[in-house]
């Protein structure tokens, strides 16, 4: 495990190197600190990460996983006295989040719809709701797996919506005035070079049908709306959590 003899460490055995299991949990981290050079490359890792995790003051809230133990005893870290004893070294949190963020990053405005039974949270919403970085922020801070799918007034959702769970699906609207100005700036900066000057995406009427048939289509399958008109994200993000944690109470939130 170790590239070379670890300092005052005790012979077991007569082995030609000693278990790490052998010291306690102050003394490897100090000495991770203090003679790294001594360490394999992914014992070192897995040390940090554990202490990582062990300081955290969110630990002893989460749900964590060790490794096997045939991983363990590849890095020398399980006891030789126990066959079911195992150091915590990997928070099943980090999966669960880097999931979530592979997951959204796949189903990102309306891609792969194929996918959007395995959603925790499918939020829909016209052009500037701000479904994206609503979305990675639900993936990467809650670990929720978040589908997002644009609003077109001239057409319908993907069909593979019909099968989600209405409870979660979240509609985000905004007031026809404040959407209409995020839209003219979007117009102005990014697309007056590709359509020119004559274009109904920014129009005054056009943004007030386009939000209230969001709010129909809503209505129509019992989607649970959500105003973000000045609404911070985190605002937002708190009120879908809390909606999913009464209605699902069985989904893990970080």
């Amino acid at each position: 495990v170790s590239r070379g003899p670890l300092p005052d460490c005790p012979d077991k055995g007569g082995n030609a190197h000693t278990s790490l299991a052998a010291f306690s949990l102050a003394q490897l981290k100090e000495l991770t600190e203090r003679f790294p050079e001594r360490f394999s490359h992914e014992t070192l890792y897995a040390l940090k990460l554990y202490f990582q995790r062990q300081g955290d003051l969110r630990a002893k809230r989460r749900l964590l996983k060790g490794y096997s133990s045939a991983e363990l005893d590849a890095y020398g870290l399980r006891s030789n006295n126990s066959t079911t004893e195992k150091l915590v070294l990997m928070d099943m949190n980090d999966t669960q989040r880097q999931q979530a963020i592979d997951y959204t990053m796949k189903t990102d405005d309306g891609m792969s719809p194929g996918l959007l039974w395995k959603a925790d949270v499918v939020l829909l919403g016209v052009s500037r709701a701000g479904k994206t970085p609503l979305s990675i922020y639900l993936a990467t801070q809650m670990g929720l797996k978040v589908a997002n799918i644009p609003l077109v007034m001239e057409l319908p959702p993907p069909m593979q919506l019909e099968k989600v769970n209405p409870r979660k699906v979240f509609c985000l609207t905004l007031q026809p005035d404040y959407l209409m100005n995020f839209r003219q700036s979007r117009f102005r900066r990014e697309m007056t070079k590709h359509v020119g000057q004559r274009c109904s995406y920014a129009d005054a009427n056009y943004v007030k049908r386009d939000v209230e048939s969001a709010r129909a289509l809503a209505r129509s399958k019992g989607y649970t709306e959500v105003d973000v008109t000045g609404r911070a994200m985190e605002e937002t993000s708190s009120l879908i959590v809390s909606k999913l944690r009464e209605r699902f109470p069985e989904v893990h939130i970080i």
